[in-house]
């Protein structure tokens, strides 16, 4: 940097930010926190000092690409300049395009020393300079979930083998208080993560986390409590009801007293203590307009001491057991994953918040090659007490002092906290903000949602903490504890603001009953897509997120969208074995596993892979195991990559677009498994099944849970699974305590019913371990609700069941705030409904001109002027591991790159990828061309952002392309020898010098003699908007370096020379078809 620009950087204001930032749903959280790290870079700060941390991957890509693209607009535009001055508070004077180059062109070339990523990698990078220290194996790797899975079972299967018969069986009592329904195994697996988390979870400077009934059951004797309460049974059998006017003895009386001494002899305190006649003697009042006797009185106090005592003894044992086999389980599994090499990203994280934390060594810095010098959290309301821990000494260095030197800057939402369950706590932000003494600041103002949408939440979310919003008055102490967390949440909640007028609709419409209780709604799911299936029809050009909360109701709103004829998309994937060519590889591998199993040799021998491969009857014994036989030697010899590749091309021909694809992701898993190959084919079987792959053909409906959807947004959001509860009532073995929100657990208890705690009034830290499951499973619930409701930019349709009955659900508590007086409504019924149902005809006009002002300023600004000056980027000369790889594009003017250009294509790029999809179905004119309808589907399927006027405007541009005289003798089969074949998006790889060339050639017709190719000729397709001759001739010079790439790699795909194949350049708009020579000096 020379004199002049240090000058710049010496004039800029020397504060850094030291701010707690609490944003809302849409308000631009990654704009401020990009606005921050371009704030360090103007003031000279080194990339790799600036530690950037954010919840997702994506998440972190978003801010890195936020800050380049900002940086390279303000490069180029004196006007962006200036505004990004302002919004990284710096001098909007002296920050010119020349100043915000200099800071670009230094945040590029140490672009690979940007910490932006997840904690999780973060922790990853710590850990591996550390292993040694840390105790870690020598070779360990992040073991994917089947992995784990596995290890998990191995560990538990340890705990079971090596555990004393009596010892096991007390352990599964506590661990399984309930009977199993299924496989014990796969019970104790699903419930033991839990304990787990709480085993990890205690604070390791007390001692006796499970010893909280010890003193209550220590003199307690199992068959003097047997005895006393048995006659305690009997004394209630013998005691008579007080008697009526008439004489008669009182039935309710009766039928208590008969209840209270069947659940005596049966030991059933939970219904003894649930009893009113009990609870009417504890409290002093009457019963049935009778006061009780002081001598049933005495007895019912001697019975509940009983009961206090018994179920004491119960919990201790329990308590005991469940820490336990904690101990045990938690000591299997660690030796499991230090044989395997193979942890969890948890794991990751325990270990570097251990009793000696690696934030505190000196050599931290050294080792990671990188020392941090500012920390800015994104999303810090879903960071664990884990988490915090490990990063607790590094921040605390960082934050304690330091003011004007040190950037320190959380962003959060405590309202979007949503995974409660995967440990994060919300009240760190407010414990963490007060510690450093940080500034305090709010976004409110939405940038992504209609007022329409937002007027709905404000209003909804200002009234839940009132009673009335939980529930009729019926229940009024658990209305109130609702009412009183919702309170709490509240203390977050500001009302939102739109930053632009958008057009927006709210719906809140009623479906079909269901019958039973559970939270299935099949005929509510069906209905719902329907729904969905109309908004499509009526608006194919906006997306669509169709949100649930679990994801059996997503599996269930897949299915009936497909039976409605929607293409819709499912966030994160399914298995690949939601494709049937899929599922017969997995069969011939179930049958090299086990040539005994009947199902697999049917499938395999009734689909295409059973032809492909000679097997088509399943019955035959002798062809059965030489098949299996022989598969299984190539999975040895070949290894699953190559076998599954070879599989695939032999059913390729029998499988649609979408079945080749998933077959091309399924090779991908194979090679993946290959480092983790065991000698059991079923083993990839249960790799594939447990592996969620994403179609990478995307859809204007996209169905998924409210958890994947965090940080999303959609022009219509659907919500059809409102109506189950937000508190769910689901029964968890361990209850932690912790003394406040950011502590560690200090007491764990086996779960209480709650008809049981008021035995054990003087615990109350056993009462408030449960009011804090209580506390954390209702946020949990209002955030969802609140973050599902926020996604939406102009439409929110909620559909509900007709009757809402008791339950405390999210639509219930929005028809008690919003339409309140009604409870039960007919099918089809609208309940609610704000705005206009035709917002989207308003906003295709806001659409429609809008990309007209922009293509009337990009016809404006197109030519290079002083003022927009174009920008060499040169890679530096460094050696690399690898050679580097580029796209053949890339080869386009030499190297040089145009900014400008590159931040103007995401049209210009939509459109051309619709023409060169369109130009794929045409393979000789004289065959025909799809009909507009088809080409019009293919659109909305390539450029899902193209709108339905510009698609038309579009397709009518192609016909007449096609029918120019140039073109059409090139698309046709009478231009071309006889028995010439065309191909479409042909792939290459080629080695360029230093240089790994990779692309597509657009349309291949290749001629054969005597089987072997002899000529070929390339044409590419071009959207370029250019016009005159003069401009075709520039364009033609700017592709040549491509069009030869291209060449190149034809002659070596069919061992032809360079003379052998003719290149074509067709300008689209211009109605050009130009050849590009070869000259012979170019060879």
């Amino acid at each position: 940097m020379n004199t002049a620009q240090h000058s710049l950087f010496d004039a800029l204001e020397p504060a850094v930010p030291r701010d707690l930032i609490l944003a809302s749903a849409g308000s631009g959280k990654t704009f401020r926190i990009s606005s921050d790290i371009i704030a360090l870079l103007a003031r000279d700060e080194a990339p790799d000092e600036i530690f950037a941390s954010t919840f997702t991957r994506k998440a972190a890509g978003e801010i890195l690409d936020r800050v380049l693209i900002r940086l390279a607009k303000a490069a180029l535009d004196a006007g962006e300049a200036r505004e990004l001055a302002v919004h990284a508070r710096v001098d909007a004077v002296t920050c010119t395009p020349e100043f915000w180059r200099t800071v670009l062109d230094r945040s590029v070339r140490r672009l690979h020393r940007m910490n932006i990523g997840t904690l999780d990698s973060f922790f990853l990078r710590t850990v591996t300079s550390f292993s040694a220290e840390l105790g870690m194996p020598t070779v360990w790797r992040i073991a994917d979930q089947p992995t784990a899975k596995r290890l998990r079972s191995l560990a538990l299967q340890d705990v079971l083998n090596r555990t004393d018969r009596t010892v096991l069986i007390e352990l599964i009592r506590g661990m399984m208080p309930r009977a199993a329904t299924r496989s014990l195994h796969e019970a104790l697996l699903r419930k033991v993560d839990t304990l787990v988390k709480v085993h990890y979870a205690l604070d390791p400077t007390i001692d006796g986390h499970w010893s909280a009934f010890d003193a209550l059951a220590a003199n307690s004797d199992p068959a003097t409590l047997e005895a006393e309460r048995l006659r305690l049974a009997a004394l209630f059998a013998q005691q008579e009801a007080p008697l009526t006017k008439s004489g008669t003895p009182r039935r309710h009386w009766v039928n208590a007293l008969a209840e209270i001494a069947a659940a005596l002899q049966a030991g059933d305190w939970r219904t003894f203590m649930a009893s009113k006649l009990v609870e009417r003697a504890r409290t002093g009042d009457v019963y049935d307009s009778h006061a009780v006797p002081l001598d049933l009185e005495r007895v019912i106090d001697q019975a509940i001491a009983v009961a206090r005592a018994e179920v004491a003894l119960i919990l201790k044992r329990r308590s005991h057991a469940l820490g336990d086999f904690a101990r045990r389980y938690t000591a299997a599994l660690e030796r499991r994953r230090a044989e395997l090499g193979a942890y969890e990203f948890d794991d990751i994280t325990r270990v570097l918040g251990g009793p000696d934390p690696l934030g505190s060594r000196e050599d931290m810095y050294y080792r990671l090659d990188a020392r941090a010098k500012h920390l800015l959290f994104d999303e810090f309301q879903d960071t664990s007490i884990p988490q915090w821990e490990a990063l607790h000494p590094l921040a605390d260095e960082l934050l304690s002092g330091h003011l004007g030197e040190r950037a320190g800057v959380i962003v959060a939402d405590p309202k979007q906290s949503i995974y409660g369950w995967r440990g994060g706590t919300p009240d760190l932000v407010r414990q963490i903000g007060e510690s450093y003494a940080l500034g305090r600041g709010e976004l409110t103002k939405s940038w992504r949602s209609s007022r329409v949408v937002l007027d709905f939440v404000n209003d909804l979310y200002t009234r839940i903490g009132d009673d009335g919003a939980w529930g009729d008055g019926s229940q009024q102490k658990l209305d109130e504890r609702h009412a009183i967390v919702a309170r709490d949440w509240l203390r977050e909640f500001t009302p939102h603001t739109p930053a632009k007028e958008l057009a927006g609709h709210v719906l809140v419409k009623v479906g079909p009953h269901d019958e039973g209780s559970g939270e299935a709604r099949p005929r509510l799911s069906a209905y719902a897509a329907r729904h969905v299936a109309q908004l499509h029809a009526r608006m194919p050009d906006f997306t669509i997120g169709v949100l649930t909360r679990t994801n059996a109701a997503v599996a269930r709103m897949m299915l009936n969208l497909k039976a409605e004829g929607v293409h819709a998309s499912e966030e994160g994937g399914n298995p690949l074995t939601d494709a049937a060519s899929v599922t017969a590889v997995l069969a011939l591998l179930r049958m090299c596993d086990n040539p005994g199993n009947m199902i697999a040799r049917y499938h395999v021998a009734n689909t295409p892979l059973g032809a492909a491969i000679g097997y088509t009857d399943h019955r035959d014994e002798a062809a059965t195991l030489a098949l299996s036989a022989e598969w299984r030697r190539r999975l040895l010899e070949d290894g699953y990559g190559a076998t599954i590749t070879d599989l695939a091309k032999k059913i390729d021909h029998a499988c649609d677009a979408r079945e080749q694809r998933r077959l091309t992701q399924l090779i991908e898993l194979a090679f993946r498994f290959e480092d983790g190959a065991t000698l059991r084919p079923s083993d990839f079987v249960h790799f594939v099944r447990n592996e969620r792959v994403e179609d990478p053909v995307a859809a204007n409906v996209r169905v998924m849970t409210v958890h994947q959807a965090k940080g999303l947004e959609f022009d219509i959001v659907v919500l059809p699974e409102l109506d189950a509860p937000l508190v769910r009532a689901t029964y968890q073995e361990i209850i932690a305590y912790r003394p406040h929100p950011g502590a560690r657990v200090t007491r764990a208890f086996p779960y209480v019913h709650i008809g049981l705690r008021s035995l054990f009034s003087d615990l109350p830290e056993l009462q408030e371990a449960h009011d804090q499951l209580f506390r954390n499973e209702l946020r949990d619930g209002l955030s969802i609700l609140y973050v599902a409701l926020t996604r939406a930019r102009h439409a929110l349709h909620v559909i509900v069941k007709p009757n809402q009955g008791r339950g405390r659900s999210g639509a219930r508590v929005i028809l008690r705030t919003l339409a309140p007086g009604h409870t039960t409504f007919e099918e089809g019924a609208v309940v609610i409904e704000r705005g206009d149902p035709q917002w989207y005809e308003t906003e295709r006009r806001r659409r429609a001109q809008e990309t007209a002002a922009h293509q009337e300023q990009t016809q404006d600004g197109d030519a290079p002027t002083d003022a927009h000056p174009r920008i060499t980027l040169r890679a530096p000369g460094v050696r690399r591991r690898a050679l580097p790889r580029r796209s053949p594009s890339q080869l386009e003017g030499h190297g040089r790159v145009d900014l400008r250009m590159l931040l103007r294509l995401s049209d210009a790029v939509s459109r051309g990828s619709v023409v060169h999809r369109w130009f794929e179905e045409i393979g000789w004119l004289e065959d025909g061309v799809p009909g507009d309808e088809e080409l019009l589907a293919l659109a909305r399927e390539v450029a899902s952002g193209l709108t339905d006027e510009d698609a038309t405007a579009l397709l009518r541009s192609f016909r007449q392309w096609l029918a120019l005289p140039k073109l059409a003798r090139l698309l046709q089969r009478s231009g071309w020898p006889a028995g010439s074949e065309v191909a479409h998006e042909v792939p290459f790889l080629a080695r360029e010098g230093d240089t790994i060339v990779e692309g597509y050639i657009d349309r291949l017709v290749l001629t054969r003699t005597e089987g072997r190719v002899t000529s070929a000729a390339l044409i590419d397709f071009k959207t370029d908007a250019v016009s005159s001759r003069t401009e075709v001739e520039e364009r033609r010079t700017h592709y040549k370096p491509q069009v030869d790439a291209y060449r190149r790699a034809v002659c070596r795909m069919y061992g032809l020379e360079l003379v052998d194949v003719q290149a074509w350049l067709v300008f689209l708009e211009a109605g050009a078809v130009v050849e590009v020579p070869w000259k012979s000096d170019e060879a």
